[in-house]
């Protein structure tokens, strides 16, 4: 790829061997790498050589679904950096040097990053509530969202919140978490990808790094919520979200889908939530490992936003009783399979592929049945729609004024 001789570096290093409550603190614990001292920087230093040196450094932990199985996920300790190929040597030198030497000692540093990830926590579930809804919706239906919710959902909220409201209690569980991310930087978890320059100018990096010893392939996770949950926020804005799996009633993906979900969101959300309902946006979604999710954005009526997310399937059949020109829905679908994206973005979109098992076949497959979409196929889907709804978990984020007119259906959680 060309990259105006810039080198993007990206490692992985599976989690397997994490207990899902101990995801949180090890999410917070690798934000903290490139932040703290390291054996030859002082944390100031170390920002100054970042920017001189580097074009960029962040950690965190993703998570990865294989594809055909959602009991199961591979969390991962993601690394990325990128510098101009004429610093490649000190540059892949200090990367070395942050994951090997940084030194979490520093107490009243990881406290005040902590009082900063609350703050922005806090924000977020605000300005970002469909994110949230979103993720807890699909989280009881598969290991990897129920790895996402302890990443970035109330999962991840709920902790962070406990810890920086007793700091001093919260040093020993992250200094066992820093522990476990410095633990994971060896030989035998690492997977290196580089982009913009060949594999031979890497193929020393690991040197330094300790042997290790093998992790499991993946990790069961599971976590359950209440089918109708509602999270209170200091917002005068709402948030909506609902979530199934197509597992509930046993059936797989298909490209089909995606055509239906931009029907769906372009011909029905669209007039039933953002125009009638008032909000700001509205939309759904389908993943390739079975997810399905509805959501709106800045939405001052998600509970009218509910009701029609749970009547899609109503709409859908009417939709193709009218045997309609599929054309320009099939055309807008293809589009988005193949965006326009950054050298970095599509190293970064071929590795999710890798770690998912998405091979060139099934890009292929995916598109023959997006291609091959009728209406027939959709007045199909109708049958299973509903069921999937029924089936499916509800979330709203809101303010008081609206969790307080919410029926005894919906359990409320106040963060």
């Amino acid at each position: 790829l060309a990259t105006n001789g810039v080198v993007y570096l990206d490692m992985y290093f599976p989690l397997t061997d994490c207990p899902l409550e101990a995801l949180p603190d090890v999410v917070f614990a690798a934000s903290l790498l490139g932040q703290m001292d390291t054996a030859a920087h002082k944390a100031e230093e170390l920002d100054s050589a970042i920017r001189t040196v580097l074009g960029g450094f962040s950690a965190d932990v993703s998570v990865h679904e294989p594809l055909g199985t959602h009991t199961e996920c591979i969390p991962m300790l993601t690394v990325t950096a990128s510098m101009l190929k004429e610093n490649m040597e000190e540059g892949l030198a200090l990367v070395k040097e942050i994951l090997l030497t940084t030194d979490f000692s520093d107490t009243a540093r990881i406290r005040e990053n902590l009082m900063q990830e609350e703050m922005g926590a806090r924000q977020s579930m605000i300005s970002g509530g469909h994110a949230l809804a979103m993720t807890v919706v699909g989280a009881p239906y598969a290991a990897s969202g129920a790895a996402s919710d302890a990443m970035s959902g109330l999962g991840y909220l709920k902790r962070i919140l406990a810890l920086a409201a007793d700091p001093d209690a919260a040093m020993a569980p992250l200094a066992s978490a820093a522990a476990r991310v410095k633990g994971a930087f060896t030989k035998a978890r690492m997977t290196l990808s580089v982009t913009g320059a060949p594999a031979e100018s890497v193929s020393g990096f690991a040197a330094g790094f300790p042997e290790g010893e093998a992790v499991p392939a993946t990790v069961s996770y599971s976590v359950s919520y209440p089918a109708r949950l509602a999270i209170k926020v200091p917002a005068a804005v709402g948030y909506a979200a609902m979530g199934s799996h197509l597992s509930q009633v046993g059936l797989s993906y298909s490209g089909l889908l995606q055509v239906l979900a931009r029907i769906v969101s372009f011909d029905y959300l669209w007039s039933a939530v953002r125009m009638s309902g008032g909000a700001y946006g509205c939309g759904m979604g389908v993943r390739m490992g079975g997810r399905m999710y509805w959501y709106s954005y800045r939405d001052p009526s998600p509970v009218q936003s509910e009701k029609a997310f749970a009547e899609t399937a109503e709409f859908i059949r009417a939709f193709a009783e009218k045997d309609p020109d599929l054309t320009k829905y099939i055309i807008s679908t293809t589009s988005g399979l193949d965006p326009l994206v950054g050298p970095h973005t599509a190293a970064t979109i071929a590795d999710q592929e890798i770690f998912a098992g998405i091979t060139y076949d099934k890009r292929c497959q995916t598109l023959s049945e997006i291609l091959s979409a009728d209406p027939a196929k959709l007045a199909a889907c109708a049958g299973y729609l509903k069921e999937v709804a029924s089936g499916g978990m509800q979330c709203i984020v809101a303010g008081a004024d609206v969790c307080e007119t919410l029926d005894g259906s919906f359990e409320v959680v106040t963060l």
